[in-house]
């Protein structure tokens, strides 16, 4: 049966820290030496530094206080230092698509980090509404809690970076989550405009 795709509203930071250190910490995981993501495990390494093909094990948290680890094989291209790009190989349970994107944009020194997300239960309509009720705010919270994870890792490093000093703050504390009404003027190319 077909699958019909849903676009999660996008997330969006800003982290106090050098765009590359931000692409460095998300993207290393794709030393062919060390991984040091014990949830990511690399089953591939197609285009070296480029693109490879890894097995992720995701929490998530289902209703009614349940939760269980989500297990999917992605094809994921680096393309150092604005994008990272994350691709669904094969299913994994009821999930026939997925394809994520952290964009990564240089604000002033700082990083806007932008994640984008799309997926697609298998079921045609049946699996689109499952997917609109009760998974759609499954993504979105895990896409929340990952941009705060890793703001709070990428930020660390940056205190200790002799390489990318971490940037100063302006005094306001910054911002911290930028959504709705982002400037961002790349487009996802799966919404036409």
């Amino acid at each position: 049966m077909a699958v019909i795709p849903i676009d999660v509203q996008p997330e969006e930071i800003l982290i106090q820290a050098d765009r590359r250190l931000s692409f460095e910490v998300v993207a290393a995981f794709r030393s062919p030496d060390v991984n040091p993501v014990p949830t990511i495990r690399v089953l591939e390494h197609r285009s070296p530094g480029h693109q490879l093909v890894a097995e992720f094990s995701t929490p998530v948290s289902l209703p009614f206080d349940m939760s269980r680890t989500l297990k999917t094989v992605e094809l994921v291209t680096f393309l150092e230092p604005g994008r990272i790009e994350f691709e669904l190989v094969e299913p994994s349970g009821i999930l026939r698509l997925l394809e994520d994107r952290f964009i990564l944009d240089d604000i002033d020194g700082w990083t806007r980090f932008r994640y984008e997300s799309r997926f697609g239960i298998g079921g045609w309509i049946f699996g689109w509404i499952l997917g609109k009720l009760v998974f759609e705010a499954m993504f979105k919270q895990h896409m929340r809690t990952h941009l705060e994870d890793l703001r709070e890792t990428i930020e660390a490093r940056a205190r200790r970076s002799r390489r990318y000093p971490q940037p100063k703050s302006d005094g306001t504390g910054g911002v911290s989550r930028c959504t709705n009404g982002s400037t961002h003027s790349e487009k996802f190319p799966h919404n036409p405009s």
